[in-house]
């Protein structure tokens, strides 16, 4: 074969279209290109913090993706209240609820881009400034989970621009409800408002009668409606405070939940749960975080039969506390006095559940058993409540559901979730919580009436039972 024909047969191969070179990617493999000079699509091996199934296809023509991996880089902890293995005690308000994220310098995969990034490191007097902690970095470029980048990203093609490096995204901040704030992340500081969501749930107000001059009486949830009665505490209205239910903007990774009251998604403005089931990001009610780039500290490794061999292990550290209000970690109750015909006799529903009949053993002192909020009291402080957390990579969701539809929404349906990357393990605590009085701890019960199974019922003395949140602060 001369030059020429040569040349001709080398153009012919170069004709032949994408599909006739197509090939099945294997497990962990992804579909790259094209590239310059109409390269074809081919199979890439996934940085080995990535995964994806076998099957994608280069004849699609289509790039396709990796997965990170899920994967307990972070020791997540509770370290207040302190419990010693037994539910602590704590008073309805005014507690603190501490967590702390620590990550062995161990975990930092520095060989492979992983390190801290910032433009300077956190601090009161740098408003804006975000530090970044990422566990690997295969490329030149640091890519977010929110389409945004950090470095010199290349802007031509062949490129991967999904998210390809775990990391912790973090601002030394504190926020209270009611307190302009200007620092942590802008869009979720904005999304930490009324107008935006961030709220208890409103529910329709039966007694006192809704004002039919308003919505035709019917509660129209987050608009401030007179026939709402809303759950919870104050978050501040309209202003922006970095402070409410949803994503923190000061540490978007974290997910802090519970499976009682607010901490609950409902179908508002009915007393009925949302389906399928799903949790609030208690997170945003996060009041300081703040931040240790280096601690050392012992850790021991024990082999069966022998002491401990304690080695020092430097880590980075992340704080964040909360000033817990009340109505945070409260039930929701829905309550039914039967004519007041004698507190044995009331009903009531949890949380949303089934009504059930008041124990007729309650105890109440005699002068308020016309009063459902106070007779509710003595039973509700009986339960120990509990809270759970985890740090995803980036930004976790404002809600999470039942993903994976076994009926309980935890951590694993985040782990199950492709969307979401979990780089902990799960914190839980638990707690019984009491009140100095009767009275506040009536206020704490967030009472709502209705009639499960009799004709209307007339009013104990104790008002309508309306949350904290019914007291906005004034739009700005």
């Amino acid at each position: 074969m001369d030059t020429t024909q040569r040349l001709w047969a080398t153009l012919a191969m170069l004709l032949v279209s994408h599909a006739a070179w197509a090939e099945i990617c294997g497990e962990n493999q992804y579909v790259f290109g094209p590239g310059l000079l109409d390269d074809p699509f081919i199979c890439r091996d996934c940085p080995s913090m990535m995964t994806n199934d076998a099957g994608d296809d280069t004849a699609d023509e289509t790039i396709t993706s990796c997965d990170l991996v899920n994967e307990p880089l972070v020791n997540l902890s509770f370290e207040a209240p302190s419990t010693n293995d037994v539910p602590a005690m704590v008073n309805e308000s005014g507690w603190n609820l501490t967590l702390k994220a620590m990550v062995p310098y161990a975990n930092i995969n520095f060989d492979d881009g992983g390190g801290f990034w910032r433009f300077a490191f956190p601090s009161r007097k740098s408003a804006s400034t975000a530090g970044y902690l990422f566990f690997e970095n295969p490329e030149e470029c640091l890519r977010l989970n929110d389409g945004s980048s950090l470095g010199d990203c290349p802007g031509f093609f062949p490129r991967i621009d999904w998210q390809d490096s775990r990391y912790i995204k973090y601002y030394s901040d504190v926020d209270d409800a009611g307190v302009p704030d200007n620092r942590g992340d802008s869009d979720l500081r904005d999304a930490l408002t009324y107008d935006n969501g961030s709220r208890g749930p409103e529910i329709q107000k039966t007694i006192p009668p809704s004002d039919p001059l308003v919505d035709g009486g019917s509660c129209v949830p987050g608009t401030d409606s007179v026939n709402c009665i809303r759950f919870g505490p104050d978050m501040g209205g309209e202003i922006e405070d970095g402070w409410g239910i949803g994503t923190d903007d000061d540490l978007p990774a974290l997910f802090l939940y519970t499976d009682k009251g607010i901490g609950l998604v409902w179908d508002e403005p009915f007393f009925e749960l949302a389906e399928p089931a799903a949790v609030q990001n208690l997170a945003g009610m996060i009041n300081s975080v703040s931040y240790e780039l280096s601690d050392i500290s012992s850790k021991s490794f024990k082999k069966p039969g022998e002491k401990g061999k304690p080695e020092a292990q430097e880590a980075f550290k992340i704080w964040a506390h909360m000033n817990v209000v009340a109505g945070v970690f409260n039930n929701m109750v829905q309550a039914d006095p039967n004519g007041n015909a004698g507190y044995g006799s009331w009903s009531y529903r949890l949380d949303g559940g089934d009504p059930t009949n008041l124990p007729a053993d309650a105890v109440v002192p005699l002068f308020l058993t016309t009063c459902p909020d106070a007779v509710m009291v003595g039973w509700l402080r009986r339960p120990t409540y509990e809270v759970r957390a985890f740090l995803v990579s980036g930004t976790a969701p404002a809600q999470l559901s039942d993903f994976n539809m076994d009926g309980m929404v935890n951590v694993q349906d985040a782990i199950d979730d492709p969307d979401i990357t979990v780089i902990s393990n799960e914190a839980t605590i638990s707690f019984l919580q009491y009140a100095d009085n009767l009275l506040s701890a009536s206020a704490a019960v967030r009472a709502t009436f209705a009639d499960f199974m009799d004709p209307p019922d007339t009013q104990g003395p104790c008002g309508n039972g309306q949350g904290a949140s019914a007291t906005r602060s004034p739009p700005r």
